[in-house]
């Protein structure tokens, strides 16, 4: 009798492999950004191309404006470079470390606006960046600037800003807002070379009265006005600013100050000119021989009701003279 084996009926057969797994996702960023003429950066570069490092890439839009998606975020950080195409008086800039983090929300992908250099212009040699170190808290300003030298001085270019986290926004002209508490470092670049500053975001403090000034400190005994000038930052914003005045007879008087100079109310000057009228303390004509003391301080109060107080500085009205007495007789 003939005996037939069938393969795969039990016996040593080998496993069947698992599928390999799904790949591991990998998080991906969005940035957005600006090309612009470094030595005009109020004109943009249409047309140029944006290379990312990893690949992707975007062409500027006809304002200058590109947006580049599922970037990896790896590290942190990615690098772009902008090829100017459309203009060939500009060349091109590279832009390494800028700062990213996961996200596939353009209104929250962080922004750049690369300034790409004339190519006539000759190679920058050294850029250097003020302040170097800031501390500032949420939502408030600072102001950066980095002026750019060649072989022949000072060039008159704007360099690209950024920032290597997501402490907040920096725009062309080197102003930071900040957005988030923690630290960051600020970069300016122009062709090979760069600067950086570092950023410290704390939460929100009350206002910081930097300098507080009465002028004048002496008036004579019928008085006049005196000038009251303080200078305030806050990144809040600043809701009210007033001068408060003791006068002699310890009578308190709250006045508000208006704002003089400085963009928005998160940091600027404020100023009263306060006019002192010692006849209204004066009791009779007896005291009019006294001098008259009053004491002025300012008081700011922030959007997140933070307030803070100056010193006390005195103004002083002088005194009637007391009429010379007659000679004997």
């Amino acid at each position: 009798m003939a005996v037939t084996l069938l393969a795969g009926c039990g016996g040593d057969a080998a496993p069947v492999p698992p599928p390999p797994p799904p790949p591991t996702p990998v998080d991906t960023a969005i940035i957005k950004g600006r090309d612009v003429k470094a030595d005009r950066t109020t004109e943009s570069l249409p047309g140029s191309l944006v290379t990312m490092a990893t690949g992707q890439f975007a062409y500027a839009d006809t304002l200058g404006e590109f947006i580049i998606r599922d970037i990896p975020v790896g590290d942190g950080a990615v690098e772009l470079t902008a090829d100017t195409i459309s203009d060939p008086n500009y060349g091109s800039q590279t832009v390494a470390g800028i700062g990213v983090t996961k996200n596939d929300n353009p209104d929250n992908a962080p922004s750049v606006t690369v300034a790409v250099l004339p190519i006539g212009l000759g190679q920058p040699q050294t850029i250097t960046i003020t302040p170097s170190q800031a501390t500032i808290d949420l939502n408030g300003e600072v102001q950066f600037v980095a002026p750019v030298s060649g072989g022949g001085g000072l060039l008159h270019v704007q360099p690209t800003w950024y920032l290597t986290t997501n402490a907040g926004n920096i725009d062309r002209d080197g102003k930071f807002t900040a957005l988030n508490v923690g630290t960051g470092i600020v970069v300016a670049t122009s062709g090979n070379i760069s600067a950086q500053a570092n950023i410290l975001v704390t939460a929100s403090r009350p206002p910081d009265i930097s300098t507080f000034l009465v002028d004048p400190a002496n008036l004579n005994s019928s008085g006049g006005t005196v000038t009251v000038t303080a200078g305030i930052n806050d990144g809040d914003g600043l809701k009210s600013v007033q001068a408060q005045v003791v006068d002699p007879n310890n009578q308190q008087t709250d006045y508000a100050m208006a704002l003089v100079s400085g963009t928005t109310p998160k940091d600027g000057t404020y100023r009263l000119n306060l006019t002192i009228d010692p006849n209204d303390v004066r009791e009779n004509q007896d005291d009019a021989t006294r001098p008259l003391t009053y004491s002025i301080r300012v008081i700011a109060e922030d959007n997140a009701a933070n307030t803070s107080a100056s010193g006390f500085k005195d103004v002083v009205v002088a005194g009637i003279d007391e009429p010379i007495p007659p000679p004997p007789i």
